[in-house]
């Protein structure tokens, strides 16, 4: 296929992506999960990805066509990139969410429970950040059948002193001038708060930047997120990275996000070296060195495949990556593990699945932004 080079510029900053137009084909479309259970008046979005002839895998939520079979007890955006996907329990009930793209359907199934909400939790607690930075603030719901779920995109914030520091829809809060401001986060009538602590430039100042990670070999065709922290005066420390501005000395090398809720974001598009820094408040941060190698990610597989094991055992599992060469390589101490029923199986120690129910339960794995095949453990009484 062809390479098409798109160039984005504002002002004096430019980004640059490179896109690979193939002759490949869909061959089907997966929905991760592939099950759920949600409660009443709960947001969960859903995840399509189209696996290709030639053994690439897309996510196609933004491009996909969603329905359900019954919109009494549920509905599915398809109008944003903040909605696509996104499923709404109504009313108790089981429906079908399906997503259609190039002739091409996957299917999940939704159990909406008539779990009822009993409380919220606001995190973190207590936090102090200097003036001009951020923190991120989640809102947990927790329900009458024991499980919690993350609503922080669908709560309404606010702050106490705005002149101290404020918050967006998102969760996301920014400090301005010296002082203390209360944080609270309301969802469906149930409110949690905490204090945030700002301290202003009069008190400290910035006075480095470290980046993460440093000088490391990539395959070609990863993605991977940088991160950086900065430290004050008084040894005190703050996440950065999206307020940061990154670049890449080759952004035909090594593209990067360079500001913003993705800022930090890179991808390894050819072999060869980059370098990458980040900047902020007129403080330039020490260097990493990329190197990408010359070899592609093919596809992820996790072993073992569909087992059965009974309730309490504790299974190891590995992830092997297979290179466009057709050599293979494990790579289990460097991948994310993700299981999609953390009632009945949850990873700890990163490989190491620990079962707590009965049932089957989705698992996948990620190496450098490639998500592997669906994979399942079935655990019996």
């Amino acid at each position: 296929g062809d390479d098409i080079t798109i160039t984005a510029t504002y002002s004096d900053k430019s980004s640059t992506a490179i896109i690979h137009v193939t002759s490949a084909t869909v061959d089907h479309l997966e929905i991760t999960p592939a099950t759920q259970e949600i409660p009443i008046g709960y947001k969960s979005r859903l995840q399509v990805r189209a696996f290709y002839s030639d053994g690439k895998i897309v996510d196609i939520n933004r491009l996909a066509t969603w329905s359900v079979d019954d919109y009494n007890i549920a509905s599915v955006g398809n109008d944003s990139d903040d909605h696509a996907g996104v499923v709404l329990g109504i009313s108790a009930g089981v429906v079908t969410v399906t997503a259609s793209y190039k002739g091409k359907i996957a299917t999940n199934t939704t159990t909406v429970s008539a779990a009822t909400l009993t409380s919220v939790i606001i995190n973190p607690l207590n936090h102090t950040i200097a003036a001009e930075f951020t923190q991120p603030y989640e809102l947990v719901a927790s329900y009458s059948d024991g499980s919690n779920k993350v609503v922080t995109s669908d709560s309404a914030w606010q702050s106490s002193d705005t002149g101290v520091a404020t918050i967006d829809a998102k969760g996301l809060a920014t400090g301005y001038s010296s002082g203390t401001a209360v944080i609270k986060g309301t969802y469906q009538g149930f409110s949690a708060e905490t204090d945030l602590i700002v301290k202003g430039n009069d008190i400290v100042t910035l006075t480095s930047i470290d980046i993460t990670p440093a000088n490391i070999s990539v395959p070609n065709g990863a993605i991977f997120a940088f991160v950086a922290i900065a430290t004050y005066s008084d040894s005190t420390t703050a996440d950065i990275t999206t307020q940061t501005t990154w670049v890449s000395s080759d952004t035909s090398i090594v593209s990067i996000i360079t500001t913003g809720e993705q800022g930090g974001l890179a991808s390894s598009l050819n072999a060869g070296t980059a370098i990458i820094n980040a900047s902020f408040a007129g403080i330039d941060s020490a260097t990493s060195m990329i190197t990408v190698e010359d070899k592609t990610i093919g596809n992820i597989q996790i072993t073992p495949n569909n087992a059965q094991v009974t309730n309490g055992t504790i299974v190891e599992y590995k992830v092997l990556v297979v290179y466009s060469d057709s050599t293979f390589e494990d790579v289990t101490a460097q991948a994310i593990f993700k299981s999609l029923n953390t009632k009945l199986m949850t990873f700890e120690d990163g490989n190491m699945a620990h079962t707590h129910g009965v049932g089957s339960v989705e698992i996948s794995a990620s190496y450098f932004g490639v998500i592997s095949e669906r994979e399942f453990i079935h655990i019996t009484p």
